[in-house]
């Protein structure tokens, strides 16, 4: 179970996930991302990162469209912050895949925050649009 603590102040809102009950040697999992918008291909160029815990991954595009997505497991005394930029911004509350998430539109860009058993993920997209956000995200599948 993640444990999350969402505080909203004027410029931006920052949530915290922690667990107690995570195991330790639980499996990172794989993701399958079963939506890409067309063109856009996952870049050799852009630093790439990962270990048993985290899982950093870059896609490009035309015209400077670009999104990462960033998974990091929560394990047991863990503590993963997230800061979203959400002065000036459209900020939504939905839910994906069963879990709370949270987005800030503004500008071009667009930030997804949610948890998926113990995994967070940020996704942040730059020239998509909100619905191009949302669907990459609604399409990340664990193995």
């Amino acid at each position: 179970m993640i444990d999350t603590i969402v505080q909203v102040f004027r410029e931006y809102t920052s949530i915290t996930y922690s667990s107690e009950t995570a195991a330790e040697d639980a499996e990172f999992p794989e993701s399958t991302l079963t939506y890409i918008p067309d063109g856009m291909e996952r870049s050799e160029d852009e630093r790439i990162e990962e270990n048993d815990n985290y899982r950093f991954t870059v896609y490009t595009g035309t015209n400077n469209t670009k999104f990462y997505l960033e998974e990091t497991a929560v394990i047991s005394n863990s503590r993963d912050a997230q800061n979203i930029n959400t002065e000036d911004a459209v900020v939504n509350h939905f839910v994906i895949d069963g879990e709370q998430a949270i987005s800030s539109e503004k500008s071009e860009n667009v930030m997804i925050v949610w948890t998926h058993k113990n995994i967070s993920y940020i996704l942040v997209t730059y020239y998509l649009s909100y619905d191009e956000a949302l669907k990459i995200a609604e399409g990340i599948q664990q193995k």
